[in-house]
């Protein structure tokens, strides 16, 4: 069984829980710990229902299953890395069947929205930890990407930029080295290389 895991970045610590086992949460210091132990915290879990003779709940993928992101329309979200009071941290798809990797940020200002357009070989590599997340908005494929900010004050007045790495707020980044590490199916070879 596969359950949706939430995890929610604070200020010096990342959090993670799940929704369908109420109590399973945990606290790291980096997503990759908080992956490590939000895994342990699920079999710890599973195991103490089982114990108690109580039934494990089957999965439900109760999170948002669309994003309506301004001037881009409704995307259909994938998976969902970080969720706050709404996906901060996600993948998902255009009506058109393109992948993208997209952060949203807020303060009383304004929010914002980043897109990355992703390649399907990319995505894999994402979702495995082969390519961190700073790297995947910083390194774009393509060499661009876009960024939507709506002021609360103006909403009307705001538009989609084509922006390029070194115009993204560092407040909208990931933090350097945070990885997912989730099951895919790429296969990593060792490459030697002789003198």
């Amino acid at each position: 069984m596969e359950y949706v895991v939430i995890y929610e970045k604070g200020d010096s610590s990342y959090g993670a829980y799940v929704p369908d086992l109420p109590g399973c949460f945990t606290v790291g210091e980096t997503l990759e710990e908080t992956q490590t132990l939000i895994q342990e915290a699920i079999e710890f879990h599973i195991e103490g229902l089982q114990e108690d003779g109580d039934d494990v709940p089957q999965p439900s993928l109760n999170l948002s299953t669309q994003c309506d992101i301004p001037f881009f329309g409704k995307h259909k979200i994938i998976e969902t890395y970080i969720n706050e009071e709404y996906p901060a941290l996600f993948s998902c798809k255009d009506s058109a069947g393109h992948l993208y990797l997209v952060t949203v940020g807020e303060n009383d200002q304004d929010k914002t929205w980043l897109r990355v357009c992703i390649s399907n070989e990319r995505f894999n590599l994402i979702r495995s930890g082969g390519i961190d997340l700073r790297n995947a908005f910083i390194d774009p494929e393509n060499g661009y990407l876009f960024r939507v900010k709506v002021s609360y004050d103006a909403p009307t007045q705001s538009s989609p930029e084509v922006i390029r790495p070194n115009e993204i707020s560092e407040d909208l980044l990931p933090f350097p080295g945070e990885r997912l590490g989730l099951k895919t199916n790429i296969k990593f070879r060792l490459l030697s290389l002789s003198q």
